[in-house]
């Protein structure tokens, strides 16, 4: 399944994780009214599967503590993200968002992104 973004995302800068040809984003999804939604979002173009876990962090401004997406297998030239639960934070708050990956033994990557609520 592909990820499909609408004016309501705000992402950071792409990065390559953990290994060549996956690239990756930390995004927040902010509905205007004050819920936040953090989403990990990653591109597989190394021409193979790479199977990966998740955490989010987002030191305290959604959740209390770190919440770990399940196990996915991404195929090559697939993109999938990692959806937290939406959370009320306020609008004008700031969201400090970071998304661990760790994939196929490949160690681990991180993605930031500061994000401050409409």
């Amino acid at each position: 399944m592909d990820v499909k973004t609408d004016p309501s995302w705000h992402c950071g800068q792409t990065s390559e994780v953990v290994r060549g040809e996956m690239w990756a984003q930390s995004c927040v999804v902010d509905n205007g009214r004050g819920y936040a939604q953090p989403v990990f979002v990653v591109s597989n173009q190394s021409g193979s599967a790479a199977t990966m876990r998740v955490d989010i962090n987002t030191e305290k401004t959604i959740y209390p503590a770190i919440l770990g997406c399940p196990l996915r297998t991404v195929t090559d030239g697939k993109q999938i993200g990692c959806f937290g639960p939406t959370e009320y934070v306020g609008r004008g708050k700031t969201i400090n968002l970071q998304h661990s990956v760790y994939m196929d033994g490949f160690g681990d990557h991180t993605t930031k992104y500061l994000y401050g609520m409409k």
